[in-house]
């Protein structure tokens, strides 16, 4: 209980972390597109340091740590099948709206370019961008599932700022599509491993100063929102990392006492929200198209609400489920 205590302010920055993911969906009207857009790149760099601090047994035991990252991968592909299945629903029913042929939307996706960008580079677009996210997540778990097995961890920390470094190449020099950064090898991998690293060095990241961590915070935010002006079409920016892991260290280094409820709301919501926003996001847009004026800055707001409220509903199901299920056991 203590433990879980200590994370609470981490709880609280995953909800606000989860609006921001879907602000990176839902471009705001211009002008503030571009440095609310770069801002919000944060965000899922922010989620893998969570789960690479989460993943492995904290006091290093191999068996604990290979078993606990067996049951995050099969949770993880469970997911991952469960948001393919549920997204190509959506995107059918839209057709169908739409008064056109959902077997033609299916066959539409289906080619070679599409599949290998899928294999290779996690490219999810063609059925909702947000899955690419637990295609890496996949890839990266059984990646690390192996450096743990064979105790080669702490030679990829290493590779860390080469990945990111690369990452940030891929954007600003060699100007490629977006999803070759973002994939299992450049983010998701850094930063996972950045995660299990902080965790290893926990009592190091401890010593951190609240100064110096509102140091990265604010320069990462403003560092975000200025490099726009070289390249607005990154997946990943310096002010991105250095946002990230300010933030992460807040929510890791805090003791502060919330509100009861909100780090349990923060918690259990937020993953809600990171996977079902572009089910209303896809109704919206696919029949509105980008609304202009106040409704254009309300709508991410109001996507967000809608996605939270539908969590808090599974949540609530999915309660009274396990309540019934332990009264009949």
């Amino acid at each position: 209980m203590g433990d879980r205590k200590r994370y609470d302010t981490l709880d609280v920055i995953r909800i606000i972390a989860s609006f921001f993911v879907v602000l990176v969906h839902i471009h705001l009207p211009s002008p503030v597109t571009a440095p609310s857009m770069a801002i919000a790149r944060f965000a899922v760099p922010f989620f893998y340091l969570i789960s690479g601090y989460f993943l492995c047994d904290p006091s290093g035991d191999t068996k604990t740590s290979l078993l606990r990252i067996k049951r995050s991968l099969i949770k993880t592909l469970r997911l991952t099948l469960a948001m393919f299945v549920l997204y190509a629903l959506i995107n059918c029913i839209v057709c169908l709206i739409r008064s056109q042929n959902p077997f033609y939307w299916l066959y539409s996706q289906m080619s070679t370019k599409v599949f290998i960008e899928f294999i290779i580079l996690n490219h999810t677009d063609f059925i909702c961008p947000i899955i690419w996210y637990l295609m890496a997540l996949i890839y990266v778990l059984a990646v690390i599932y192996l450096l743990v097995r064979y105790n080669k961890v702490r030679i990829m920390y290493f590779l860390i700022p080469v990945l990111l470094v690369i990452n940030l190449l891929l954007g600003y020099v060699l100007k490629l599509d977006w999803y070759y950064q973002g994939n299992w090898l450049f983010t998701a991998l850094p930063f996972m491993l950045g995660g299990m690293f902080i965790r290893e060095k926990k009592d190091f990241a401890n010593k951190f100063s609240y100064s110096v961590i509102w140091t990265l915070i604010i320069t990462g935010t403003i560092l975000s929102a200025a490099e726009t002006l070289v390249s607005f079409a990154q997946f990943l920016y310096i002010g991105s990392i250095l946002l990230s892991l300010g933030l992460f260290l807040l929510g890791i280094r805090s003791e502060k006492k919330w509100p009861s409820g909100t780090a349990s709301f923060g918690r259990n919501i937020s993953k809600y929200v990171f996977y079902l926003h572009c089910v209303p996001r896809l109704f919206i847009l696919s029949f509105t198209g980008l609304p202009k004026g106040v409704m254009g800055y309300l709508l991410p707001l109001i996507v967000f609400i809608i996605s939270a409220a539908l969590g808090i509903v599974i949540v609530f199901i999915k309660d009274k489920l396990f309540k019934a299920k332990n009264k009949t056991a």
